[in-house]
């Protein structure tokens, strides 16, 4: 889940830009993630930390029992 973040805010930020920032977006994703109080605000965000990352709702997702979904994965 951490990784969609980092995905959306590659993609769809700045607002007047989309798409323009660099590869370096982890400080915003780390920014957005210690608001949220899901890390600390000290905590080093990479390619390496990010994936380890516990997002507080990991085991709450149900998945999707419509049959046509597997078309789309």
């Amino acid at each position: 889940m951490p990784r969609t973040l980092f995905d959306y805010v590659k993609r769809a930020m700045p607002f007047n830009a989309n798409g323009s920032l660099s590869d370096d977006v982890y400080s915003v994703v780390a920014y957005i993630l210690a608001q949220a109080t899901i890390i600390k605000p000290s905590e080093t965000m990479n390619a390496a930390t990010l994936p380890k990352v516990a997002m507080p709702n990991r085991d709450g997702f149900e998945p999707d029992p419509r049959p046509e979904m597997k078309l789309y994965r």
